[in-house]
């Protein structure tokens, strides 16, 4: 791989092994309960096996020496997330379902035919397993707030770890696309009290930006080294890796999993395109083999509510109960209540928009951003912002299609504005690289202060509405 900044590796690094070890939970809930002892069972061979790598210990030992300033970066956004973690939870769905899935994994693991108590126990999630393994003894019942916290943590860091960089003037454009995104998910998810559950929507939205982050890292590591993008394993499968771990997480990812596949394929030359397709097939059959596995355990539909892989096991769901589920869900969310009688399929549209502003107001954002990148790249957009576009467009088209919810769509939603925010920033960047320092803090504060007249809106917005 050929990521090249520290910080970078980091968060990279903390991601893909976290989602590896979900997975790895995944697939030992099909045999026992999640207890401690599984989970160290399991995450000691783990560790065992990274540190073998002397690159990876090197990389440790720097971590272990980094300046004060640096673990002010962590720390800072390590209490804020801390405090996230001890709210109260007041989310429906962790009442309804989340808590409970994570009970179940904790004391029995994925028990069979368990839909059949109620359905929402089909939702199968490997982000359930990120606090089943706590949830014992003392902490019983106090570590569903976990997986949130985790995920304002690394919205955190990575914003500090940016600012730093574009203070130092040695920001690039994946620096100011993550930052701009960063920026504007974490007021919506903490004013909408999302970060205090376990839900597993979260951190779909969290790797949305995350994804599109390492799209635009990837390109330009692909571009500064050609020879190693040649490779099958190569910079380039960092985005399938993190979209694939994302729909374990939920399929609401889907749209994110295509992107980056066809990313990863914009890679190869005509002679390794088929063995390249081949590779990440490979990729996406064993990351997603242990979710339809605990799928068919818990419902008889490997990817249930979705209707497809269903099978005809004693406690089987099937295609129709499956169905209807879906069908369920889209419906609430258009309306957030009963279909109205008589009411057409497209009457839910003005009355969703005039509901939640904000959303609409993202909406029109990535609208005017993405005919605003259209301009300026006169219609010829480089490998990297049309896969960003297209990410943005198709999980917004994906999220009016199947549930029009800002739970489902707001990852999408945010990554075209940051796209726009980075090319902007590409435009100017040789004045700013003459420009002194106190510039640089000038500019830095504009984009701080575009950002605050977003959220202050938003935030009021959200509280009358």
């Amino acid at each position: 791989m050929s990521i090249d900044r520290q910080g970078d590796r980091g968060i990279l690094a903390i991601w893909i092994g976290l989602l590896l070890l979900l997975n790895l939970f995944l697939v030992a809930a099909l045999f026992f309960p999640l207890t401690p002892v599984v989970a160290l069972c399991i995450l000691l061979p783990v560790l065992i096996i990274a540190l073998w790598e002397q690159q990876n210990r090197i990389f440790i030992r720097q971590l272990l020496l980094i300046r004060q300033t640096k673990l002010l970066l962590i720390l800072l956004p390590l209490l804020a997330a801390s405090i996230t973690g001890i709210q109260v939870i007041h989310w429906y769905d962790s009442g309804l379902y989340h808590i409970q899935d994570i009970k179940w994994l904790a004391t029995f693991g994925l028990v069979p035919g368990l839909a059949l108590i109620h359905s929402r126990f089909g939702f199968v999630s490997s982000w359930f397993t990120f606090a089943a393994p706590f949830d014992h003894g003392a902490l019983a019942g106090h570590v569903a707030s976990l997986p949130g916290g985790f995920c304002v943590f690394m919205l955190l860091s990575s914003w500090s770890i940016t600012m730093f960089r574009i203070m130092q003037n040695r920001a690039r454009t994946q620096d100011w696309f993550l930052l701009t995104a960063s920026s504007l998910a974490l007021p919506l998810i903490i004013l909408r009290w999302i970060t205090v559950s376990p839900s597993p929507d979260l951190p779909v939205i969290v790797l949305v930006i995350f994804t599109g982050w390492s799209i635009l890292a990837a390109a330009e590591a692909s571009r500064l080294h050609p020879l190693l993008a040649r490779e099958i394993i190569n910079v380039r499968l960092l985005p399938l890796f993190l979209s694939t771990g994302a729909v374990t997480i939920k399929l609401s990812a889907l749209p994110l999993l295509v992107i980056s596949f066809l990313f990863y394929l914009s890679g190869s030359s005509s002679r390794r395109l088929l063995r390249n397709v081949l590779a990440a097939g490979f990729l996406i059959l064993a990351i997603l083999v242990p979710l339809a596995a605990a799928g068919i355990i818990t419902s008889g539909c490997a990817f249930y509510p979705a209707p497809y892989l269903c099978t005809d096991l004693p406690w089987s769901l099937g295609t129709v109960q499956a169905a209807a589920e879906s069908v369920i869900i889209r419906d609430w969310a258009r309306w957030n209540d009963p279909t109205p009688a008589g009411a057409s399929s497209l009457d839910w549209i003005i009355p969703w928009l005039q509901a939640d502003m904000v959303v609409t107001l993202l909406i029109i954002l990535t609208l005017f951003s993405t005919l605003f990148i259209f301009a300026v790249s006169r219609g010829k957009l480089r490998d990297r912002n049309g896969y960003i576009m297209a990410l943005g467009l198709l999980g917004t088209a994906f999220m009016f299609y199947n549930a029009p919810t800002w739970r489902f769509g707001l990852g999408y939603l945010l990554v075209v504005p940051s796209l726009a925010v980075s090319v902007i920033q590409n435009r100017f960047n040789l004045r700013w690289q003459h420009s002194s320092g106190t510039m640089r803090q000038v500019v830095a504060a504009s984009l701080i202060g575009i950002l605050v007249l977003f959220i202050l809106p938003s935030s009021l917005i959200l509280r009358y509405s």
